[in-house]
């Protein structure tokens, strides 16, 4: 039978090979993932425990795979591994080829059907995924993508959704005034933001929640709650999902290849997805909101202006700051101080608790409406002369039952709304650290009950979310968790780190980590934090988890020291995407001190790479060259293919930005034959690139051109769309080397469509500059000026002066190729002036040189000697031979 006509792609069998082939590098290590122990494997590939048991033994008897007795990382003892053998690893290697090799029909996100095969599904999805989840995710030869993927988002969110979803409002009462500014500030012409203000428990929230029902039908509706720890990367993970369910794939696309999102790209990105899209943005509590979400909603604020159907609505205890005065006055943003409910609105709310009638004045005098203490107090006296705690402890606590504490002060202990089973799963536990539970509880064994749930609900001790999901105000919570004693806390943080530890997710391992913490469960902690830290940080979730690895480091003193090298491992991770280089590089030292080189050596062999890299992307050549040869020695003592592939690479650039291009080719060369023997594609289609660079600099056109389509083509198959394009722009920049101008557009235009599809405006500007070179050279002359005008405006985004100045400079070319020399002219000073300003005197001299010969064709020959001399006064001083050569013929060619 046709592999894909099947149920399913891959067989029980088929699937262990593949999930192990990802784990080999690790063969080496005196520690072993847990991913390859028998319980990782099974979550891995979705199979019970006791097949994967009947799998393994079958294989390992085939000696298609062998079985270690290693330490596993977070686990205090030594655990049965398994790995590929040498015959194993061929065949893992020729499966996955003809995996690749199998046609399937896709079904993209538009709903459109292709005919294509497995290795190029990458390309048809917003985001990388594992080969084996791709392949797991197709059924009798068909892949949905927005199936596949909408089921990986919800999977991620089962028990944490730290969105906080808006509550539902169960009753509302008044607030006619502040609901009609809400519908006409939808409605304005002009205004784009609406701060709303007010203090604790005002009624922010809920107003926002009310409204929402009443337009959710006729525009597309975003909520978001801000926590303080919320970053712009945070926010924009729940903004990239909700576009995409929209059909917009942008954000997201550009979110799954930087940690680090610009402000600049962010903006352009939303600029471009929401056009026509009629969407309120609702985002809570933003006077948590760190530096990074404020100065996006500053850029936001900007954008919304040539957004006409697209609002902001945020609450906050304070006026914000992230919008100006200016902006106020001029009817862009509006401003909501919210009050206490009006006399009528809050009379009616305490007739629906069925209050005394002779009291409802006096409460409504006491509390100035405040809707939260109209919903708790039950007579005036309780409600003056005192403060927020000592009302909530006389007027609330002491008036409720057993079970009512119970369920507060288990919801205290949550960060976030959880579902309402969690009430139930805390008392198991609870129940079971205690030791007085010896078999499964009935319904009637449990101290708290739906029932109880329902009422706490309906007095507003709590609120409920979409899904069924549980919170607590602020205000509320934090006074029932500081009446916990010290035994209650570490008890029901305990339990509160099993319930979320019953989900794989990295979210869920985020919380189980910070619940471990607070109730000093430092062994589980360690567990988690190294058995599923890569995890959480390849999911997004590295800001969160960063602190929470930082206090675990402090607060635990004996940690194993393969953990300790995890740890400090995850760490640098999180501190190279901050670009906190210095600080990533000592965690790295570390590790290099801790390891003991006969046991270590692979983890050896890619901490002296991650170093290296840093070095190289700071121009630090030579540390760099010192660092990754002491990593290829390493790599090659324990054959580690994918560190060898990768180090050989990164060593082709040090070498090649060193000039020492024989050399820089054979690094490029080696990493090609080692990812050619371990079917690495990016590792392939990287070095065939480095390859190219090395033929372009030597001024081998064609071979260059030959090896970049070689990259392409085996690219294609990754998905990777950010190299995909770079190789696009330099195969570009190849073909226009030889003069195949029309190639080479076709090139560019291709690289100029997935910057705009990924949402790398870095990639974009570059493809559209490099495309205006080849259309200057066509004399397609108002194509060129159209892409002169995008790129520069995303290089006025991108703060690029340099880029700026030379779409001047080409605005200039074309100037001078319509004889319209004297805006050729300007342009050309107004490029000139900007890089004179950057004090970059050697840029400086080549320009002047290049300009020169723009002034001479145009028969300028007075102004060419002028700008000629200033560049032989910079060369001469810059000791720039080359440069001063061409300068000196120049200037002897305009003197004849």
């Amino acid at each position: 039978m046709n592999r894909s006509s099947k149920k399913t792609l891959l067989t029980v069998r088929e699937r262990v090979i593949l999930h192990l082939l990802s784990y080999q590098r690790y063969q080496q290590d005196s520690d072993a993932p847990a991913a390859i122990t028998q319980e990782g494997i099974a979550d891995a590939i979705d199979i019970g425990r006791n097949n994967v048991s009947k799998v393994v033994n079958s294989l390992a008897e085939e000696s298609i795979i062998e079985v270690h007795t290693k330490h596993v990382k977070g686990y205090a003892s030594v655990k049965k591994v398994y790995f590929l053998t040498a015959g194993g690893y061929q065949k893992a290697l020729e499966l996955k080829a003809e995996i690749e090799r199998t046609p399937i029909t896709i079904i993209d996100f538009d709903g459109k059907v292709h005919e294509d095969i497995m290795g190029k599904l990458s390309l048809y999805l917003p985001k990388r995924y594992a080969f084996l989840d791709l392949a797991l995710g197709v059924s009798r030869g068909r892949f949905d993508c927005s199936a596949f993927h909408e089921g990986k988002v919800k999977a991620d969110r089962r028990f944490v959704d730290y969105t906080d979803r808006k509550p539902t409002v169960r009753v509302f009462f008044g607030r006619q005034k502040e609901l009609q500014s809400l519908s006409e500030f939808l409605d304005s012409p002009n205004a784009r933001l609406m701060a709303v203000c007010g203090i604790p428990g005002i009624g922010k929230t809920t107003l926002l929640a009310k409204f929402v029902q009443d337009i959710r039908d006729q525009r597309n509706v975003f909520w978001y709650r801000v926590h303080e720890w919320v970053n712009l990367r945070i926010l924009l993970t729940p903004i990239a999902e909700f576009l995409s369910q929209l059909g917009k794939k942008g954000l997201e696309r550009y979110l799954s290849r930087t940690e680090n999102p610009l402000i600049g790209e962010v903006s352009t990105i939303l600029d471009m997805e929401l056009r026509d899209i009629p969407t309120v943005f609702i985002i809570d509590d933003v006077h948590k909101a760190d530096r990074s979400v404020q100065d996006f909603l500053t850029a936001m604020v900007g954008v919304l202006e040539g957004l006409e159907h697209v609002s902001i609505i945020c609450t906050s205890r304070e006026i914000p700051s992230f919008y100006s005065r200016s902006q106020v006055f001029k009817g862009l943003v509006v401003e909501l101080m919210m009050e206490g409910l009006d006399m009528d609105s809050s009379l009616r709310l305490m007739r629906n608790r069925e209050l005394p009638e002779a009291d409802l004045l006096d409460i409504y005098r006491a509390t100035r409406g405040h809707p939260l203490f109209l919903e708790l107090v039950d007579s005036p006296r309780s409600a003056l002369g005192k403060n927020v705690r000592m009302f909530i402890e006389q007027e609330v606590y002491s008036k409720l039952d057993i079970t009512e504490r119970r369920i507060l002060d288990i919801a205290s202990v949550f960060r976030y709304p959880v579902l309402v089973d969690a009430f139930f799963t805390i008392e198991e536990e609870i129940a079971k650290d205690l030791g007085v539970v010896q078999k499964e509880m009935e319904y009637k064994d449990y101290l708290v009950d739906y029932d109880t749930i329902d009422v706490l609900l309906s007095k507003s001790l709590m609120h409920e979310s979409v899904g069924r999901m549980i919170g607590m105000h602020d205000l509320l919570r934090d006074f029932f968790y500081s009446r916990l004693s010290p035994r209650q806390r570490i008890t029901y943080h305990k339990a509160a780190s099993r319930y979320y530890l019953q989900d794989t997710s990295a979210p869920a391992h985020v919380e189980a980590l910070y619940h471990c913490l607070m109730a000093k469960e430092y062994s589980t902690a360690i567990r988690i934090a190294a058995g599923n830290g890569r995890d959480i940080i390849s999911k997004g979730y590295g800001l969160p988890f960063a602190p929470l690895l930082t206090s675990l480091q402090s607060q635990c003193d004996n940690i194993d020291r393969s953990e300790k090298m995890e740890l400090l491992l995850l760490e640098g991770d999180i501190l190279e995407v901050r670009g906190e280089w210095d600080r990533a590089i000592s965690r790295f030292e570390e590790i290099v001190r801790l390891c003991e080189p006969d046991h270590d050596r692979r983890l050896l062999a890619e901490v002296n790479r991650r170093i290296g890299v840093i070095h190289l992307r700071r121009s630090e050549f030579e540390k760099a060259e010192d660092y990754l040869v002491r990593s290829l020695g390493l790599a090659e003592e324990v054959k580690d293919p994918h560190t060898l592939v990768e180090t050989y690479y990164d060593l082709g650039g040090v070498l090649q930005s060193r000039g020492r291009h024989q050399d820089a080719m054979a690094a490029f060369k080696r990493s090609m034959e080692l990812a050619q023997k371990s079917l690495d594609d990016i590792g392939l289609g990287m070095a065939l690139y480095g390859i190219g660079r090395v033929y372009s600099t030597t001024l081998d056109h064609q071979l260059a051109i030959r090896y970049k389509k070689e990259a392409l083509e085996v690219l294609e198959r990754t998905g990777d769309v950010d190299n995909i394009a770079r190789i696009c722009i330099g195969l570009g920049t190849s073909l226009a080397e030889v003069f195949n101008f029309s190639e080479a557009a076709k090139y560019h235009e291709r690289a100029v469509e997935m910057g705009r599809t990924s949402g790398n405006l870095e990639l974009q500007g570059y493809a559209l500059r490099n495309a205006v070179v080849v259309y200057v050279e066509m004399d397609e002359l108002e194509k060129a000026k159209e892409y002169i005008s995008q790129a520069t405006k995303i290089f006025e985004k991108l703060d690029n002066p340099i880029l700026m100045a030379d779409m001047h400079l080409m605005q200039g070319y074309i100037y001078n190729k319509k004889m319209e020399w004297e805006w050729a002219k300007e342009e050309f000073a107004d490029a000139l002036g900007t890089i004179r300003r950057m004090d970059a005197p050697l840029l400086l001299g080549r320009w002047l040189y290049e300009i020169a010969q723009q002034f001479i064709k145009s028969g300028d020959k007075d102004g060419a000697k002028g700008l000629l001399q200033e560049a032989l006064q910079i060369s001469t001083a810059g000791a720039a031979e080359n440069l001063k050569r061409e300068v000196e013929l120049a200037l002897a060619s305009i003197s004849v």
